[in-house]
């Protein structure tokens, strides 16, 4: 581990930064999520003395319960129910699907107005819906 840089020409310091990459359609949600590039990406910037923000690890919201809007390795098994069916009952379930992601993207969002600045990885060989959003 490198020392700590030196705060008279660190102009990061104190700075918060948003990780802002894939996390579904991965090879892995479990090998990203521990050794993926938001990992090595905050340890360097944790060095200049920067709050790394990472959906990964969300922030416990005040008043809310402790795992609201957390996202696993589990998650995307919601996906499984999505349905393109026409019509009243179809329209029912994809809204109780995108409404159980309302928290996930309360989180995100808030996490992206509360940063100075945003690092956005955007490979282009996978599929990615909440880094364009």
């Amino acid at each position: 581990m490198r020392p700590k840089r030196n705060s008279k020409s660190n102009l990061l310091k104190g700075a918060r930064v948003y990780l802002s990459g894939p996390m579904d359609f991965v090879a892995s949600r479990a090998y990203e999520k521990r050794f993926g590039w938001r990992n090595r990406v905050s340890e360097f910037l944790e060095n200049f003395g920067v709050t790394v923000l990472d959906p990964w690890n969300k922030p416990q919201a005040k008043g809310l319960a402790s795992d609201y809007g957390e996202e696993g390795e589990e998650t995307t098994k919601i996906r499984e129910l999505w349905t393109f069916q026409q019509g009243e009952n179809g329209a029912r379930s994809r809204a109780r699907i995108t409404g159980w992601f309302w928290p996930t993207m309360h989180i995100d969002l808030r996490m992206v107005d509360s940063s100075e600045f945003i690092i956005a990885y955007c490979p282009t060989n996978i599929y990615s819906v909440g880094t364009p959003h």
